[in-house]
């Protein structure tokens, strides 16, 4: 029998563990992560079989693990419509530090620099007006 993982919360929220447990599905269908296997979901729990330890891998240098203001700074870089009323939903979970729209080119360098390099010098002066600020 594998080693379990029993995930509970007294009084969550109606579906919670649903929803946990449908992008748990989500994120194994795409294959782009290693993701537990779902035993058993209940309105205030979560059954897991826990993942053994494996290896190191290497990470992609851009990786950046969810930081809000990469968020939103990718958020803006591609256009998403309604842009300006996405910071309060962050701002009431946790707060945002002040200049985050002075600090969202030093987040899309990153994504713009690689598209300059596969795509061809049209990314590069957009590339070097995120940098000319900070230089």
């Amino acid at each position: 029998m594998p080693d379990t993982f029993r995930k509970a919360r007294a009084g969550a929220p109606a579906g919670l563990f649903r929803c946990e447990s449908a992008g748990l599905a989500w994120l194994r269908d795409a294959r782009g992560a290693r993701v537990v296997d779902v035993l058993d979901v209940g309105d205030d729990h979560l059954g897991l079989v826990r993942l053994s330890p494996t290896r190191p891998a290497p990470r992609a240098p851009a990786a950046h693990g969810g930081h809000r203001e990469t968020d939103l700074a990718m958020l803006a870089l591609f256009g998403l419509p309604f842009l300006d009323e996405t910071p309060a939903g962050y701002q009431q979970v946790h707060a945002l530090r002040p200049g985050r729209r002075h600090r969202a080119g030093l987040h899309q360098l990153d994504p713009v620099g690689v598209h300059a390099l596969l795509s061809g010098a049209g990314y590069a002066g957009q590339a070097a007006r995120l940098v000319a600020p900070w230089v």
